[in-house]
């Protein structure tokens, strides 16, 4: 009797140490597998301070600006800090799944000679590591690469490849407009023929917006300046566009500006013009204050009806 109601406890203990074991025996399979990694070279991704994609006739450089990174040639532009820490987390210790072979005579027959693309990372105190892109390697091992320095073909995969384009938009900071919203004091639209201004002013704690005397609807203001915010770039459409170009896109007399001033230390100013819309009013194109690149973006609160003083006035809705 005694042994008939110990017995289930048995058997969950038994089942419970099998469980344990396989778990602790798989955790062991996981680390060895980890500990047997190959990776071509080891750099700390915060020491990198340049990167260098090329293919044939063309190449990309990408420099360390501070805390953030800048492309500084075919274009001098801002560069996608989500793309770049991706190629910096891939590349500072890129992970290889095995050796080919070393120093081998004929690098075309892996795609080699000439390579389908590089990547070059220099760190602050001058050290390059240099890898090339191949042919796609059999049995789902990914692409053949080249670790120029030591000659060695290895197989990587292919994912880690993913963001290292030969196009240079695919690295260029898509946000349209950079600012805090809580720091705008004052926002000035042109809307065709029609100007007016909108300016906040902290009454109990809170912060109220009027144009003159006339008092203004703070949830559409805010939801405003987050669509300014939120902007992203679709297209870059002309880099350094002449007389003509913002003629074509309706910016060299644009249809609306829109200025942000900002209490921030410098007291900043942002400036966004606002030209041709296209696919139905979906888009329309538009520059800064320097006119120095024309983007498409999505038109949203930069349509002619969005950009008058009656979209931000309270209404008896409102005060409902």
């Amino acid at each position: 009797m005694f042994v008939k109601k110990i017995l289930p406890t048995l058997i969950a203990l038994g089942a419970f140490i099998l469980v344990f074991a396989y778990y602790q025996y798989f955790q062991k399979e996981k680390l060895a597998k980890e500990d047997q990694k190959t990776h071509i070279w080891q750099e700390d991704q915060n020491k990198i301070t340049e990167i260098e994609i090329s293919g044939e006739n063309q190449a990309i450089k990408i420099k360390r600006n501070g805390s953030t990174w800048d492309i500084a040639s075919p274009i001098e532009y801002p560069a996608n800090s989500y793309t770049i820490d991706t190629i910096l987390s891939n590349f500072s210790s890129p992970e290889v799944n095995g050796l080919v072979e070393e120093n081998p005579k004929d690098l075309s027959i892996y795609g080699l000679d000439p390579p389908v693309k590089n990547i070059t990372l220099t760190t602050d105190e001058g050290v390059s590591r240099a890898l090339s892109l191949g042919y796609s390697a059999p049995l789902g091992k990914g692409y053949y690469v080249l670790d120029q320095d030591t000659k060695k073909v290895y197989t990587m995969a292919a994912s880690l490849w993913s963001e290292v384009s030969l196009e240079v938009n695919s690295f260029r900071n898509k946000n349209l407009l950079s600012f805090d919203e809580e720091a705008v004091s004052k926002i000035e639209i042109k809307n065709n023929d029609t100007t007016f201004t909108i300016t906040s002013k902290e009454e109990d704690l809170n912060t109220r917006w009027y144009s003159g005397d006339k008092k203004l609807n703070e949830v559409k203001i805010n939801t405003f300046l987050a669509s300014l915010r939120g902007k992203v770039i679709k297209e870059f459409t002309v880099d350094h566009p002449d007389e003509e170009s913002l003629d074509q896109y309706g910016l060299k007399t644009p249809r609306a500006a829109i200025t942000l001033y900002l209490n921030d230390e410098k007291n900043s100013t942002l400036t966004l013009y606002a030209g041709n819309t296209v696919e139905e009013d979906e888009d329309t194109y538009v520059t800064l204050a320097d006119k120095q690149f024309i983007y498409k973006v999505q038109a949203t609160s930069l349509l002619p009806a969005e950009l008058t003083i009656d979209q931000f006035v309270v209404t008896e809705k409102d005060e409902k």
